[in-house]
C-alpha cells in the first residue's frame, strides 16, 4: 500500500534584492525594500546675472540682441543689492527700461476723471483692480511743504522721503481730512493724497461741501493751486491683469529701449 508523505526537502531561499532590508517584527514586509535617494547637489547661493539676450522674431526667423544688464553687477558679475531695500539696485539702462515699462503700463490705464462703472468691486469683490481719488503729487513738493512747517530732520534717517510722506499724512489726519497718500500709475505724478478708492468709496466719500473744504486744505499745504482731483490706478495693488481686455497690461518683459554707449561700462 502507498503512503502519502510530506516532502522534507527545502527549495533555495530567495535572496532579497540588492539594497532592500530584511523585514524585522519592527519593519514590515511592505516597507522592508527602500529606495536610494538621488545624490545631494549644493545649493547655488546667487545666480550670476549676464547681460540680457532678447529674442526678436521676424517672420519666421528669429534674432537674438545682446542687451546690457538692468542691475549693477560687482566685479564677478554678480548682483548689487541695495543695502535699505534688499532688491538689487537698477543700472542706468536699468532705470530707462523701468521708465519705458511704467510709460507702457500708464498707456493702458491714465488717470480717469470719472470712475469706469465696472471697476467697482461689487462686480467681482476683492479681486477688483483698485483705483484711489484724490490729489496727485510728487516727493519735491512734500519735502518742500516739510520744510515749509519747521520739521527737524531726523539723525540717521535711512529714509527721509517716506517720513516727509509720514509727516503729511499726520498733519492732514489731525486737520479731520481722512485720507491716505498711495502709490500711483501716472506719467506726472508719484502719489495721490487719496479720499478714498473704489473700494471704499461707499463708506468714505463725502458730501460735495466737505469734500471742497478738503481739497482746498490740501492745495494750499502743498500749494498745488487747485490741482484737479482725478481716479488713479495704484501701483501696488492693482496687479497686471483685469477683468476687461483694454485694461490688461502687455508682457513687460519683452519691453526695452535701446541702449546707450556708457550702458556697457
Amino acid at each position: 500500500m502507498a503512503v502519502l508523505t510530506r516532502s522534507h526537502t527545502k527549495g533555495k531561499p530567495s535572496t532579497p534584492p540588492k539594497g532592500s532590508q530584511k523585514p524585522t517584527p519592527r519593519t514590515p514586509t511592505t516597507r522592508a525594500t527602500r529606495k536610494r535617494s538621488p545624490p545631494k547637489t549644493p545649493l547655488r547661493t546667487r545666480s550670476i546675472v549676464p547681460a540680457t539676450t532678447l529674442r526678436i522674431s521676424k517672420g519666421k526667423k528669429a534674432t537674438h540682441l545682446l542687451l546690457p544688464s538692468e542691475y549693477e553687477l560687482d566685479e564677478e558679475g554678480r548682483t548689487i543689492e541695495d543695502d535699505l531695500t534688499g532688491c538689487p539696485k537698477l543700472s542706468k539702462f536699468g532705470w530707462r527700461v523701468f521708465a519705458e515699462r511704467t510709460r507702457r503700463v500708464t498707456m493702458v490705464r491714465p488717470p480717469r476723471s470719472e470712475l469706469d462703472g465696472r471697476l467697482r468691486p461689487r462686480y467681482q469683490g476683492p479681486s477688483q483692480p483698485m483705483v484711489h481719488y484724490g490729489v496727485g503729487c510728487n516727493t519735491s513738493e512734500i519735502l518742500a511743504w516739510e520744510g515749509s512747517r519747521s520739521y527737524k530732520p531726523q539723525p540717521g534717517d535711512p529714509c527721509p522721503e517716506e517720513t516727509a510722506r509720514h509727516r503729511l499724512w499726520f498733519y492732514l489726519k489731525s486737520r479731520r481730512i481722512d485720507c491716505d497718500i498711495e502709490h500711483v500709475l501716472s506719467p506726472d505724478f508719484e502719489f495721490v493724497i487719496a479720499l478714498y478708492s473704489n473700494h471704499d468709496q461707499i463708506e468714505k466719500q463725502l458730501v460735495k461741501e466737505d469734500e471742497e473744504r478738503c481739497l482746498r486744505i490740501i492745495w494750499k499745504q502743498l500749494g498745488l493751486q487747485e490741482r484737479r482731483p482725478m481716479w488713479y490706478w495704484d501701483r501696488v495693488h492693482s496687479g497686471t491683469q483685469c477683468s476687461m481686455d483694454e485694461y490688461n497690461v502687455p508682457n513687460l518683459y519683452d519691453v526695452t529701449v535701446a541702449p546707450e554707449d556708457d550702458d556697457w561700462e
